[in-house]
């Protein structure tokens, strides 16, 4: 840079592509969110199992006793995915059981 005027373009041309990051990232966090909620389609090996751990977590008051049933599921469910899916965490399970609550 030479002079104000350069540091100014250049000033500019970094504020854009920071927003052109910020805007992709935005963009791939909720294409990221929208995967996970559609895809609560389980194979029919896990889906048993899945189902009886769901009924016993809502059956369960004891809230540690709920988290242990839901990383049992956390640590099946992580076997199934991709390499570049989203990593699930505790909080996804839960939100799968809720989801699935009534359809089971």
């Amino acid at each position: 840079m030479t002079g104000p005027l350069d540091k100014a373009v250049w000033l500019k041309v970094a504020s854009e592509w920071l927003k052109l990051a910020e805007t992709a990232e935005a963009q791939r966090k909720s294409k990221a969110l929208a995967v996970m909620r559609n895809r609560l389609d389980l194979p029919p090996a896990i889906a048993p199992a899945f189902i009886k751990d769901m009924q016993a977590f809502f059956a369960e008051d004891d809230g540690l006793k709920r988290d242990v049933i839901a990383v049992r599921q956390l640590n099946i469910l992580k076997e199934l995915q991709g390499p570049h899916e989203r990593k699930l965490r505790l909080s996804d399970v839960n939100a799968m059981f809720r989801q699935m609550r009534d359809q089971a």
